[in-house]
């Protein structure tokens, strides 16, 4: 399990990569409480067929806020290698973190999209 998210996570920020140089930046920046409170695709592609508690919800909420924080100012733009490593590592953390706080069920479908996703990110061609 912990080798799709690895895999996941080098996918994901391989994606984000290629999204950030092929959009132009916006004109203002958003202020970190907006960053942190919109939800990441991937969380939201993870989550799919998952209904959260309310508890769940603000469990999942509070781990993205703390980990979007820990984030180096430059994790979202064209980081070195060295945040790069910082942020793969942070985001391995911070979906274990969720991961932790659903139930069985809720894992079995967590761990159904992860398989989903890392082969969405891996296929190449149409």
């Amino acid at each position: 399990m912990k080798r799709y998210l690895t895999v996941l996570t080098l996918v994901a920020l391989a994606g984000v990569g290629t999204a950030r140089a092929q959009t132009p930046p916006p004109q203002a920046k958003p202020d970190s409480a907006a960053r942190a409170l919109d939800p990441s695709p991937l969380l939201q592609a993870l989550l799919k067929d998952i209904t959260l508690t309310a508890h769940q919800q603000h469990a999942v909420d509070s781990i993205r806020v703390t980990y979007m924080s820990r984030l180096p100012p430059t994790a979202l733009t064209a980081p070195d290698s060295a945040t790069l490593e910082t942020t793969r590592g942070l985001l391995t953390q911070a979906l274990e973190a969720v991961r932790g706080v659903l139930d069985v069920h809720q894992k079995n479908v967590w761990d159904h999209n992860v398989a989903n996703e890392m082969s969405a990110r891996m296929r190449v061609g149409p």
